[in-house]
């Protein structure tokens, strides 16, 4: 086989993707940061005769900066990859079988693979190979050795501690936590002291802190999922008069003609178009005692036409309708057969993606009490294919293990 040395600058993506269809055997990855994205084209690339290990660094200050991500690493784990995590990592190394290989300064981002910029050389059949083979798998044993695998305990801990810090963050001032998880394989537990674990926590602010990055940052580092119809989160309830946390999760329906209609209703028209996707949040107290939206449905929505108005016979069996008269017929939906309270919190997705929960605010860094005040006293909101992602990975698992229903509307 040929030898070759590849200098990589902007397309990483579809060099990592290429020696990924063509790995046998096995892949292996070192990188600090990766992203939901970048997770989840990796799972759906991967067959079932390949396996995978990744080492990252796991600390709630990367998380709460954006610079890591739970949900990446937990849709991994669900998928058989096998993950770890290494206090001081700052390696990037991408390994296939055992002659391909991608090294340089590229996390496992949406933002290192297309739009920072980045200087990687990607590598087949060359000798430095093998020593690049004996790295990852010396480390792999010392962190072994050190249980510094991730499991889903350690993930569980890391989003509570991820939940009261951004519960707890009132301005725009900094907030550190210098909790940091995984092995301790280097210097950092037997040298560093309080202010340099700070400052090493820190470090993963930004993927990169060199200047020329930084002037970058604001233009680039943000990528939109888009589709081709809008995607909406649908408030059920009030605060003032929350759904009961135990009952049963369930969309409301009507019968007309003989037949049953399922609706999602609005103060005001909404600007809802034919085949938009919709989550229903019902606004109840979730399983910490939290009041706050809880996910517990997601349907497709017919149009909203001007004659959609409630008419008076419907007030009869719901008299909320007189301030919620509009309404879009939901054609078909999936309900989780749960309690409202155990469905998918609203602030495990703000946690996890900001600002760039909502198109309206996407890419802006707002911080947390601004972002919170997206969804007040709205009916609903639309989405970010960011959030579709996230949330449908968690809805699945949550459908997985309790069941759900399908109802359709009848016409």
């Amino acid at each position: 086989m040929n030898a070759r040395i590849q200098v990589i600058t902007n397309d990483h993506d579809e060099v990592f993707f290429d020696y990924l269809d063509s790995c046998q055997k096995r892949i292996r990855i070192i990188s600090p940061f990766l992203s939901v994205p970048m997770a989840d084209r990796l799972c759906k690339n991967m067959n079932s005769s390949v396996t995978c290990s990744f080492i990252t660094r796991l600390y709630i200050e990367d998380l709460y900066n954006r610079a890591n991500s739970i949900e990446a690493i937990r849709m991994m784990m669900e998928s058989g990859i096998d993950v770890y995590a290494v206090k001081g990592l700052h390696t990037k190394l991408y390994l296939f079988d055992d002659d391909k290989a991608i090294i340089g300064s590229a996390n496992f981002t949406s933002g290192g693979f297309k739009s920072n910029i980045e200087l990687s050389l990607a590598l087949e059949n060359e000798p430095v190979i093998d020593e690049l083979r004996k790295y990852f798998d010396d480390m792999l044993i010392e962190v072994n050795d050190l249980d510094g695998i991730v499991t889903k305990a350690i993930l569980d801990d890391a989003d509570d501690r991820l939940t009261s810090l951004f519960g707890g963050k009132k301005d725009k001032g900094h907030t550190t936590s210098v909790k940091m998880y995984g092995a301790d394989i280097g210097l950092l537990g037997a040298y560093f002291d309080g202010d340099e674990q700070i400052k090493e926590v820190r470090s993963g602010e930004t993927e990169s802190n060199d200047y020329v990055t930084s002037l970058f940052k604001n233009m680039v580092v943000h990528e939109q999922i888009t589709y081709d119809h809008n995607i909406w989160m649908k408030f059920n309830g009030r605060a003032e008069n929350r759904h009961n946390p135990d009952d049963i999760a369930q969309i409301f329906c009507i019968e007309e003609n003989g037949k049953t209609l399922y609706l999602s209703n609005y103060p005001k028209a909404p600007s809802v178009k034919d085949n938009d996707e919709v989550y229903f949040a019902s606004l109840t107290t979730d399983t910490r005692g939290k009041n706050q939206p809880v996910i517990v449905a997601r349907g497709i929505l017919e149009g909203y036409d001007s004659f959609n108005i409630a008419p008076e016979r419907w007030l009869e069996k719901a008299p909320w309708m007189d301030r919620y008269p509009h309404y879009c017929v939901v054609k078909t939906c999936e309900v989780l057969n749960i309690p409202n309270k155990q469905g998918i919190p609203l602030d495990a997705i703000l946690n996890e993606l900001g600002s760039d929960t909502y198109v309206s605010s996407f890419g802006k860094n707002e911080n947390p009490s601004e972002i919170g005040k997206k969804h007040f006293q709205k009916a609903h909101i639309r989405i970010t294919g960011n959030a579709k992602l996230i949330i449908d990975k968690r809805f699945d698992a949550l459908s997985e293990k309790y069941g759900s229903t399908i109802v359709s509307s009848e016409r």
